[in-house]
């Protein structure tokens, strides 16, 4: 029973962390289209609520629920010598430090500047308009990797690395492909 109580922990957590994640990229669309600083303004809040009322959460369901199930069912040695649990385990660490250091601090710098920045008038410039986009291109990718080791189970090295270059590779596209996708034109809605 306990084993099933935790199993829906982490899957109510990956759900959480997957509906912010999306929820913020979908935002960050928004933002970049936008050509009104009071529309960039909101789309950068609510791009940070996304990540701090579902994102945040959710990730801390999956590493207590994670780690209840590694410690009682798997043994922590069994994290290291396994190939996806200590991948799952690695990006899962990777992309909780990068969101907790990086991408909301940045994302509060920069909801500042648009709100301090916000009587100013002429072209809509600035500095850091665009969010890093392949720091926020690894979001998506990690997480569909992540949600793969623990559904597939390599038990091979080979195989996870394979999926970091897949995701790795993915993201450089999205890096690339990204700009002209969200490229805003004149006749955007003001």
């Amino acid at each position: 029973m306990l084993y099933f109580m935790l199993k829906f922990a982490h899957l109510s957590g990956i759900l959480l962390v997957a509906a912010g994640l999306f929820a913020a990229l979908f935002q960050d669309f928004l933002y970049r289209r936008s050509t009104v600083r009071s529309s960039q303004t909101m789309s950068l809040k609510l791009m940070l609520d996304w990540y701090t009322f579902f994102a945040l959460p959710g990730a801390a369901i999956v590493f207590a629920s994670g780690g209840a199930l590694v410690a009682v069912y798997y043994g922590p040695l069994d994290l290291l010598n396994t190939p996806w649990l200590a991948g799952m385990f690695g990006l899962f660490t990777i992309g909780l430090v990068r969101g907790i250091t990086v991408s909301g601090p940045y994302l509060r710098g920069l909801i500042a500047m648009t709100e301090a920045d916000s009587q100013a008038s002429g072209p809509e410039t600035l500095p850091g308009r665009h969010l890093p986009v392949f720091v926020r291109g690894l979001e998506v990718p990690f997480l569909f990797l992540i949600v793969a080791l623990g559904v597939f189970r390599p038990e091979t090295w080979t195989m996870v690395l394979v999926g970091i270059g897949l995701a790795l590779q993915f993201t450089f596209a999205l890096t690339l492909l990204l700009p002209s996708i969200t490229a805003r034109s004149d006749d955007c809605l003001q």
